[in-house]
């Protein structure tokens, strides 16, 4: 199944409206006839139209599972219409890693401009049957790799909470949890980045009248794989981007 997929949205509909019919008819008859050489396969022309880029990512998945069979019925939660969503409450946002390790900055940006980042960051918000009780900062991401093997299984969708950097709380109030830590120490091979997701461990401080000054902790992976050391001179002061709550049911 080959499909041509245009991608319409508020702007499209007001240019040149009157256009439209004639347009989408000539690309539905171009599809037919190519369909007909039967020597290219099958080909079919549809629109993914919405509102707001929730309603968008929705019309897509739907036209997803309509033409290929892979869409929102193989995904283990439901993407929600932002315009019908209570993030926080019934929804939490849908996110990458990389995203929560690295969050956009706008220089110099204000209140509006902070806001509008996060607001790009959390429009897609999904729900899924049996969800917990969600708490602010709460997110779904997807975990690439195989370091921690069956605790976080590769390509698996999780439930995570966002630790917030001016927060009261120290690294030693998340050992042995898996996190998400940011490090300059760190060489993550799976996303090639200062960051990764690992059980944290402390390993120890400086002996006493060996002039180190350093803590040392460990991240360690599920899979046997040697852990990786970070030393900070002040125990505790690790950023700590995020935890592990729960991974999500699979389909």
């Amino acid at each position: 199944m080959n499909v041509v997929l245009e991608v319409k949205g508020i702007g499209g509909r007001h240019h040149q409206p009157d256009a439209l019919p004639a347009k989408n008819a000539a690309a539905q008859k171009w599809c037919q006839a190519v369909t007909n050489m039967a020597t290219l396969g099958q080909w079919v022309f549809d629109i993914c139209d919405g509102d707001n880029p929730s309603q968008m990512l929705v019309s897509l998945r739907a036209l997803l599972a309509k033409h290929g069979g892979v869409g929102q019925e193989q995904l283990p939660f439901k993407v929600v219409d932002v315009s019908k969503a209570n993030p926080g409450v019934t929804t939490v946002p849908l996110r990458s890693l990389r995203s929560v390790a690295h969050p956009p900055r706008a220089k110099g940006a204000g209140a509006e401009e902070k806001d509008l980042l996060k607001d790009l960051l959390d429009f897609q918000q999904v729900a899924w049957e049996g969800q917990p009780s969600f708490a602010p900062g709460m997110f779904v991401a997807r975990y690439i790799g195989t370091d921690m093997a069956d605790i976080l299984p590769c390509r698996r969708y999780a439930l995570f909470q966002e630790i917030l950097q001016d927060a009261a709380l120290a690294a030693d109030d998340f050992l042995g949890q898996v996190v998400l830590i940011r490090d300059s120490a760190i060489e993550d091979p799976t996303y090639r980045g200062d960051w990764t997701v690992r059980t944290l461990s402390y390993e120890g401080g400086p002996a006493a009248g060996s002039g180190d000054s350093q803590h040392r902790y460990l991240l360690t992976p599920a899979n046997g794989d040697e852990p990786i050391a970070v030393t900070v001179p002040e125990r505790g002061k690790l950023r700590i981007m995020a935890k592990l709550i729960a991974l999500l049911p699979e389909r």
